[in-house]
């Protein structure tokens, strides 16, 4: 009885087939990978930004935030900045609920909700646009501030 002992040529032809297949794949998978981290990168820096301008705005007292929009070159941080070759311009509003294009306080009697009124309540939203493989990306972030004495 004969027994034969390593491979065949057929047998060592699949393999390397499945194996190059294999590492073909994996050398496809790195290039979007990375774009895909940049991605992220810059979504996760205008996030940032925008927090930043919410904070800032918020730190202000409540009188002094009125009814406008920000855009740079405007006092720091709603200036833009660049940060690893990609500029993130940050644009900061204050509305009023009756501003927003459902009008929230429409389902309401203006007279009878406190809330309606500016001196109450307002809606501060920033807005972070940047560029990225040739596309205009923009996050928001908003926040409501209310006055309302406790």
């Amino acid at each position: 009885m004969r027994t034969e002992r390593g491979f065949t040529l057929i047998e060592t032809i699949f393999a390397t087939f499945i194996f190059s297949m294999v590492i073909i794949a994996l050398f496809n998978i790195y290039p979007t990978a990375a774009v895909a981290v940049k991605r992220s990168e810059g979504q996760i820096q205008a996030n940032a930004i925008a927090q930043s301008c919410l904070e800032e705005m918020r730190a202000m007292s409540f009188d002094s935030l009125t009814t406008r929009t920000w855009t740079p070159p405007a006092q720091a941080p709603f200036t833009a900045q660049t940060l690893d070759g990609i500029t993130y311009t940050p644009t900061c509003e204050v509305l009023h609920p009756n501003d927003l294009p459902y009008n929230l306080a429409a389902a309401t009697d203006p007279s009878s909700n406190p809330a309606n009124e500016p001196r109450y309540m307002k809606i501060l939203r920033v807005s972070v646009s940047w560029e990225f493989q040739s596309k205009v990306r923009t996050t928001v972030c908003e926040t409501w501030v209310h006055n309302v004495p406790r």
